[in-house]
């Protein structure tokens, strides 16, 4: 290759070549490929292995986009609006003026080895029909929020990628793809912006769907001071009319159509007009992230609330006589703010911690206080002879 000059994995530079071909930003190499400028024709051409760009805001917004980290449960029928699902994707929906839901079920699957390369889990919606009478607002759906979204992915003249996977055993099953900006608490404008987005058909088989999405300008807008400011990723599997034509690009009004599953796969955002290749995280990596907007004490398998042998995730000591007492509770990661904590006894009842007298294990009330973003204390009310106490707790910091 003439010409050809290497970077080699690791390295950064800033490259301008002749002809007037260059880089805005340093040009990065890492992993398996390098980066040329060159070509066999003696001019100049910029030659990059997509794959390789590092693993960052603009390489991929999305969290848990692989669906690997599920803290909160497996299964979730009929959850209310606004319940998170898998980590960091909750599920939403409104009816408008009436309207009747299918019954709705979410759950972890487990994929087929080499459908998707590195998926081993993902996303399924479940409908035991189509519903009936939504309102032209309607809209039912999974979303994430992106922290800090608005401020990195948006701007005059950006565009970025929604990619996936899907496939639905509903036969001609849309699924709505769209986006909303959020300034934060306080910002200008106050209400959410929509971004249109569009709406897909999907087929039985896997198949990977890329939807570009215009950013809104960050010209005269004002951002809060809560540090709450988001970009929304909207997958809607149900909408009305209304919510078509704002947030869809126009398109006509979808119901649940039949009974039937919709699976998704691989979620990922990127900036620019195409999707790069999805690149897993490891599953530590992945919780991690995770974390910083849930986490709880139980082990990664056990659903929060339930019923578990002694001896709880802390456990704290006092005198034998009646007392009060409290103890700090450290977090695994620092959270987003300070969270919303919920303490649990043994047998899972929220709001008290277990004790033991030596002999007898027993429930009581439990007060919470000081919290952070990096822990909280726990004070139980004991009565005489219980001197050993100990529980679960479950700390949320979503946007």
């Amino acid at each position: 290759m003439a010409n050809k000059i290497q970077l080699m994995r690791g390295t950064k530079a800033q490259l301008t070549a002749k002809g007037g071909l260059s880089l805005a930003e340093p040009g990065y190499c890492t992993d398996t490929k390098d980066l040329y400028i060159g070509n066999t024709s003696g001019g100049d051409s910029l030659f990059l292995a997509a794959a390789n760009i590092p693993y960052n805001a603009y390489r991929q917004a999305i969290i848990n986009g692989n669906f690997d980290v599920w803290q909160r449960g497996y299964v979730f029928v009929n959850p209310a609006s606004m319940s998170y699902i898998a980590d960091r994707f909750f599920a939403a929906f409104s009816i408008f003026g009436g309207g009747s839901l299918p019954s709705i079920t979410h759950s972890r699957q487990i994929a087929s080895p080499g459908d998707i390369p590195g998926a081993f889990w993902h996303y399924r919606l479940n409908t035991n029909g189509a519903g009936s009478g939504f309102g032209v607002s309607a809209f039912y759906g999974l979303f994430q929020r992106i922290e800090s979204g608005a401020k990195y992915l948006c701007g005059s003249g950006k565009k970025f990628t929604v990619s996936f996977f899907a496939r639905s055993s509903i036969p001609g099953k849309r699924l709505g793809v769209g986006a909303q900006v959020s300034y934060g608490t306080g910002g200008t404008p106050t209400a959410v912006e929509d971004l249109a987005g569009k709406v897909v058909t999907l087929n039985t088989a896997w198949t990977k769907y890329e939807v570009p999405i215009e950013a809104s300008t960050l010209v005269g807008k004002i951002f809060g001071t809560n540090n709450d400011d988001y970009l929304q990723l909207s997958l809607y599997s149900m909408w009305g009319s209304t919510t078509g034509s704002i947030n869809l690009g126009g398109a006509t009004a979808e119901t649940f159509r039949a009974a039937g599953n919709i699976d998704i796969a691989q979620i990922q955002i990127n900036i620019g007009e195409s999707a790069l290749p999805f690149q897993p995280r490891f599953v530590s990596e992945e919780l991690s992230l995770c974390q910083r907007y849930f986490e709880k004490s139980y082990d990664q398998h056990v659903d929060p609330g339930s019923s578990v042998g002694i001896p709880g995730h802390y456990q704290m000591y006092g005198s034998t006589a009646a007392n009060t007492y409290g103890g700090r509770v450290l977090f695994s990661k620092p959270k987003r703010m300070p969270p919303t904590v919920i303490v649990y006894d043994m047998s899972g009842v929220a709001g008290k911690a277990s004790a033991w007298n030596g002999g007898t294990l027993s429930s009581f009330v439990t007060a919470i206080d000081s919290i952070n973003q990096t822990g909280f204390r726990v004070i139980p009310s004991l009565t005489a002879g219980y001197y050993e106490s100990f529980g679960h707790y479950t700390a949320d910091a979503e946007l």
